[in-house]
């Protein structure tokens, strides 16, 4: 035993418990891409319990929809660890088509300032030579009346989804986007900034608006790299610099602003659990957050956006930073043009007169776009029924630039036989032992024949007749 010349001690018999630790589950392969079928969440829950009893928004119906899913499911008891039910497991996410067009409903445009979404998408061919395909978002923004005064509505304007809320940052292993600023823009150094709202821990019970974390081309010293105007450029956010939107609402760590930003590295040092902010739960709570992640314009902008990139490292798809994860295409709407051209009389030339052009493909709430044929030609010139006809396709409008359209469109119409211009005369004379008949000419390239001519006295009836062929009508 124990001695001490101070003290004396007493031993007292006791016990104490040592009680089972409680499990999290996660899901670990979210996000996935809409394809049509079933996708079912993988779940893993931390202390290596069996996993069961998956549900979806309360439901054990694996989804196949786009959307997000809140994910539940229990843990089965394993050594040191209880079981645990209805663990919250996180968000499973099914994004929609990766070719963004019209009516998408995956991408929104939103008034920064009134903070209601935009109707409609502003997704138009070029300029230039997108990144990929034909199109891209573009992104305009009024000039405010009184510089410094509060923003106007229509000063502030994002693109933006809600696919990836809940996304843990250290899943995303690439982070990539293309600009192109217009160099008539009325405000110069006006790049779209990529952005999302933040959420500094995605395993706490918070869905308060924490501000948002922003990467922007023209931070001081070039740190993401020299902007340039009228051309596309591409920029590593992944391998970039960040700033906070509030300052003031960052638990702790190290304040990341645009005169000192930080890396991706830097932010989760701080905040290992930190990413992409929840959708507002519920839709109306007052100062929540919500799931935004896109691309923001101050007044006065003029620029354009394509092939956004971004790879989340999910367990299946296991992108790298070096490889294309899930690439966001930017194009306009698709309309298909019908034409009518009338049917004419045969002239000798392919000319044909378009009478009609029709849109169909126009997404709400676009109304002024209008189609213009010109340069209409039949395949041939001849005689025929079903005769194929061309044309030339355009658009006009105020959201003519919203579409694409083919360069030409077709349709068939008739060209009939044309009416030959006949000019006879007959003969009167007398008698000279000679025959005589009708003289004349038609146009054309049919044949005419005179009739009978007639020698005696008192003479007679001529009956002419012209043949057409195949491009003139038949005449007596």
């Amino acid at each position: 035993g124990a001695a001490s010349p101070n003290y004396t001690f007493t031993y007292t018999a006791g016990s104490f418990n040592v009680i089972n630790a409680t499990q999290t589950a996660v899901v670990t392969n979210s996000p996935q891409v809409f394809d049509g079928n079933v996708k079912t969440a993988t779940v893993v829950c931390s202390a290596g319990g069996a996993v069961s009893d998956i549900k979806y928004d309360g439901s054990p119906t694996a989804p196949s929809a786009v959307g997000l899913y809140d994910i539940t499911a229990d843990c089965a008891a394993v050594t040191n660890y209880d079981a645990g039910d209805d663990l919250s497991a996180g968000t499973f996410i099914i994004i929609g088509s990766t070719t963004v067009t019209l009516g998408d409903t995956g991408w929104k445009y939103y008034d920064e300032i009134l903070s209601v979404d935009i109707a409609g998408h502003d997704f138009v061919v070029g300029p230039g030579t997108p990144p990929s395909g034909v199109g891209s978002a573009r992104l305009v923004t009024n000039t405010d009346a009184v510089p410094g005064s509060p923003y106007d509505p229509g000063s502030l304007k994002a693109l933006y989804t809600s696919q990836f809320g809940g996304v843990r940052l250290d899943k995303i292993t690439s982070l990539r986007y293309s600009t192109y600023v217009d160099s008539t823009a009325p405000e110069a150094n006006n790049y779209p900034a990529l952005q999302f709202n933040v959420d500094f821990d995605l395993t706490d019970v918070s869905n308060a608006w924490q501000g948002r974390v922003n990467y922007s081309p023209n931070l001081p010293g070039n740190v993401n790299g020299v902007v340039q105007v009228d051309t596309w450029q591409e920029w590593d956010a992944y391998a970039g610099y960040f700033w906070y939107s509030s300052p003031g609402l960052v638990p702790s760590g190290t304040i990341c602003t645009i005169a000192a930003p930080c890396t991706i590295a830097q932010m989760l040092a701080d905040h290992p659990n930190m990413g992409i902010h929840r959708p507002l739960d519920p839709a109306d709570a007052s100062n929540a957050g919500y799931a935004f992640m896109g691309f923001r314009v101050q007044p006065g902008a003029n620029a354009n956006v394509d092939k956004f990139v971004i790879s989340v490292d999910d367990g299946m798809l296991a992108p790298t930073p070096t490889t294309d994860g899930i690439v966001f295409n930017f194009e306009p709407g698709t309309l298909v043009a019908t034409i009518v051209a009338d049917n004419k009389a045969y002239d000798g030339n392919t000319a044909a007169a378009i009478s009609s052009c029709v849109l169909t493909g126009i997404v709400a709430p676009d109304t002024d776009v209008q189609c213009l044929a010109i340069g209409g030609l039949f395949a041939n010139p001849n005689v025929a029924n079903g005769i194929n006809v061309t044309a030339n396709i355009s658009l006009t409008g105020s959201n003519a630039a919203n579409y694409s359209i083919a360069p030409t469109a077709a349709t068939t119409a008739n060209i009939t036989p044309a009416t030959a211009v006949c000019t006879i005369s007959g003969y009167t004379g007398g008698y000279d032992g000679l025959p005589h008949g009708a003289t004349g000419t038609c146009t054309g390239d049919g044949t005419l024949n005179l009739g009978t001519s007639f020698t005696d006295v008192p003479g007679g009836t001529a009956n002419w007749t012209y043949t057409g062929g195949t491009n003139f009508a038949d005449q007596s």
